[in-house]
């Protein structure tokens, strides 16, 4: 839980109810950027771009439900927070808006986490082989 865990942290760096709230924003607007804006989305939202039927996982507590989400809004808001973006990576992570749509084409054109490609809907797809060149 996203507010339970900035709660203990408010107490300890004395945060106010401002800055706490700035805080919890910005981290549901991460954890939505992380799950469904990345080369290293939720395995769920990987299959679902892919084409893959995903209504047996819609109940599960770690479905990120990226359908539902404005996503071009979450990008704009972390992007102007007062909360400065760490960029590293960034063939592989979210840094500016954009990025989520480049994201989630490359996602739906086959390449999945860290560049591999996409074989098959099961959900333990993710050992498959890279799409880089080996010297």
């Amino acid at each position: 839980c996203i507010s339970c865990v900035i709660d203990q942290y408010a107490k300890v760096f004395d945060l106010s109810v401002r800055e706490k709230e700035i805080l919890e924003e910005y981290m549901e607007n991460y954890s939505a950027l992380r799950q469904c804006c990345s080369m290293q989305m939720s395995k769920y939202e990987l299959i679902r771009l892919n084409g893959c039927p995903v209504t047996q996982y819609l109940k599960l507590p770690e479905y990120p439900h990226c359908e539902k989400q404005n996503l071009r809004k979450i990008e704009k808001d972390i992007f102007n927070s007062s909360i400065p973006i760490n960029k590293v990576n960034l063939e592989y992570n979210w840094a500016k808006p954009g990025d989520c749509v480049r994201f989630r084409s490359r996602v739906a054109s086959g390449r999945v986490f860290n560049d591999r490609v996409f074989t098959n809907c099961k959900n333990d797809l993710i050992v498959v082989k890279t799409g880089k060149k080996r010297d």
